[in-house]
């Protein structure tokens, strides 16, 4: 059996490799005493047991909004990034170390992080570990 750390671990290195992601990506929190204009967390649901595995992982990309007066969001950052990280991250099926990976999109949308004068996008993944 694997952990959500497994498919955490196996996104991050699928973003931290490429070379067009050229942001900070973070497994679970922000660290509190950095604030970039731009980074991705990596964070996700509870995995299911058994010999396929399923997991929701969430790809959230913080962009810093284009006029913080009135909220307004970076949209054209938001769009550019949004499909560099479908790109990379849209229907990929993998084995590395002797865990088979499957990812599907499963949804995406863009919220408001009104403390830190943010929008993200969330990428939803739904993620399979076939176990060998």
């Amino acid at each position: 059996m694997k952990t959500q750390d497994t498919a955490i671990n196996y996104i991050y290195t699928l973003l931290a490799d490429s070379d067009g992601v050229q942001v900070p990506v973070y497994k679970y929190t922000k660290p509190t005493n950095i604030t970039p204009d731009e980074f991705v967390v990596l964070t996700a649901l509870p995995i299911s047991a058994g010999v396929m595995q399923k997991v929701i992982v969430n790809v959230n990309y913080y962009c810093v909004d284009k006029d913080k007066a009135n909220a307004l969001p970076d949209i054209e950052t938001l769009e550019c990034r949004n499909l560099l990280m479908m790109t990379i991250l849209q229907e990929v099926t993998d084995v590395e170390d002797g865990i088979g990976y499957h990812i599907d999109f499963e949804s995406q949308e863009i919220l408001r992080e009104s403390e830190i004068n943010m929008h993200y996008s969330n990428i939803r993944l739904n993620v399979k570990l076939f176990n060998s």
